[in-house]
């Protein structure tokens, strides 16, 4: 069940027939799409195993692009969470580009996966939050 972080649970969708993922984990996975000419993140998404995957590959992974993917229940796992979110950190300290696109995509599975990693706020810390969202950093 996922951590009450938001008003509402998030969800991902697949990015081809628009399916929650979260309904069957076990045959969703997280695309990241590297144009290797330009050593570029160009694209990450979510998607069912299979036919999805096959259509949007046909799609999205042109020329120099080379596509990588991860299980989706890799990132409810708090370990790989972790490591999967420093790994992008240290590609862009290291240099490796991401496109805007795949950046707002990368954080939407990032809060989204949250919700199973992280475990509900207590009342002291709600209030924490309540103090926190007033302050400018």
């Amino acid at each position: 069940m996922p951590a009450k972080l938001y008003s509402e649970d998030l969800i991902l969708k697949c990015a081809h027939c628009g399916k929650n993922l979260f309904e069957n984990i076990g045959m969703s996975i997280v695309v990241l799409v590297q144009d290797m000419q330009n050593n570029k993140i160009s694209d990450i998404y979510t998607c069912c195993k299979g036919n999805c995957d096959d259509i949007l590959q046909k799609h999205r992974v042109t020329g120099s692009g080379s596509d990588g993917w991860k299980e989706l229940s890799e990132f409810t796992n708090p370990f790989l969470f972790l490591k999967h979110v420093m790994a992008i950190m240290n590609n862009m300290h290291d240099g490796i580009e991401i496109s805007q696109t795949a950046f707002e995509s990368y954080k939407e599975i990032v809060l989204a996966t949250a919700q199973y990693v992280m475990r509900d706020l207590t009342t002291g810390e709600k209030e924490s939050v309540r103090i926190d969202s007033m302050l400018p950093f």
